[in-house]
């Protein structure tokens, strides 16, 4: 690993906690003044362009018929179905409750993975963390500890989640481009764009025209392009190169607690005593989840991270960072294994068949932590 300077280190972890912790406020600002589907769609569809051209103009071949079908199709996961219920239930949740409650996509690629062909039996810490995040969400929600005014919006924000995890669970596999930022880009474009369409049957376009668009709204969607999606991707990704996975993953926990900071500070978000519990019980069982280390083992060398935004696009530029330690011919070098958190997110997803800690022919490597929050 490359001697790594403190100062830059210190930089690259104030932009991945703080500013990815602000972008739930800075979601709530926008869809406060526009329409939750557009600022979705145009917020989309601005990063997956910007991503696009990026990767066109490094020399990166244009996708074939079937990795477009693939990238546009992810996105209605991705985009339309977690972005979509996020920011329609963000008018209504306080936005720290939001990225609380968002933090949970680890659990739900947890379940997802387990359910599926390459699953296996669960491990405990899946399931002590299911049952702790559970027990959580609905402390969270009773009206006496001080959350929401209409809790089905946090069932939505948890399906939306939900969606997240489907979309990373269902998009890794070896056809997908070889370029990371191709690969992202795509489904933001199909997930913006579909965003657009569904914004536009329900007349939010027309709305948008008449009303026009407010300079502070346009400010913070600027803020979540710019600094939410570009700036702290290529500060993850510098991290990812220099620092342990693990404690890049810590970001997945951190963002929350700045978010309900931040909306308690600048927007009179409640936060009571009593909500520290089930903040604390929600936070643990993502942890305990990710700390079970489900680790997957690659089949294809040519390996993009998929990375959330969560949450919030968040789609870090770069390529996946390779396990020196396996023998050479081997292709099931390992992945960085941060999926679940980005998730965050944002989260980085391997390729291939599931390989539980423990079996045989699993590879030998450091432990790490599955990582995601998407946003």
């Amino acid at each position: 690993m490359p001697a790594t300077p403190f100062l830059g280190v210190l930089l690259a972890f104030g932009a991945v906690y703080v500013i990815w912790g602000s972008t739930y406020l800075a979601i709530k600002v926008v869809v406060e003044a526009l329409p939750p589907l557009f600022v979705a769609g145009l917020r989309c569809v601005i990063a997956g362009t910007i991503l696009y051209a990026w990767a066109r103009l490094r020399g990166v071949r244009a996708p074939t018929g079937q990795e477009l079908r693939r990238g546009l199709a992810a996105g209605l996961l991705l985009f339309l179905g977690a972005h979509g219920a996020l920011y329609t239930a963000i008018q209504h949740v306080p936005s720290g409750l939001a990225a609380i409650l968002f933090a949970t996509i680890p659990i739900w690629v947890a379940l997802f993975v387990g359910a599926g062909p390459e699953g296996g039996p669960p491990q405990v810490g899946t399931i002590l963390g299911l049952a702790l995040g559970l027990a959580g969400i609905a402390w969270l929600n009773v009206p006496s500890v001080g959350s929401v005014p209409a809790p089905w919006f946090s069932v939505l924000v948890l399906a939306g989640a939900a969606s997240w995890a489907a979309g990373m669970v269902w998009y890794r596999g070896p056809r997908r481009p070889p370029s990371e930022a191709l690969s992202s880009a795509l489904p933001l474009l199909g997930g913006g764009g579909a965003l657009l369409a569904l914004s536009a049957f329900r007349g939010e376009l027309a709305s948008v025209a008449a009303t026009g668009m407010d300079a502070t709204a346009l400010w913070c969607l600027a803020y979540l392009v710019v600094f939410g999606s570009l700036v702290t991707f290529s500060a993850y990704t510098w991290l990812l190169g220099r620092v342990s996975p693990t404690r890049v993953a810590s970001y997945a926990y951190v963002n929350p607690l700045v978010a309900l900071f931040l909306g308690w500070l600048l927007a009179g978000e409640e936060l009571t005593p009593g909500m520290i519990a089930p903040v604390v019980m929600i936070l643990v069982s993502v942890a305990l989840v990710v700390s079970s280390q489900t680790q997957f083992k690659e089949t294809d060398d040519a390996t993009p991270n998929l990375v959330r935004e969560g949450i919030r696009a968040r789609y870090p530029p770069g390529g996946p960072r390779r396990h020196r330690g396996a023998a050479q011919g081997n292709a099931g070098s390992a992945d960085r294994a941060d999926d679940a958190l980005r998730g965050s997110q944002a989260h980085q997803e391997g390729r291939g068949r599931l390989v539980r800690p423990g079996a045989r022919g699993a590879p030998r490597r450091p432990r790490v932590a599955v990582g995601g929050a998407a946003r």
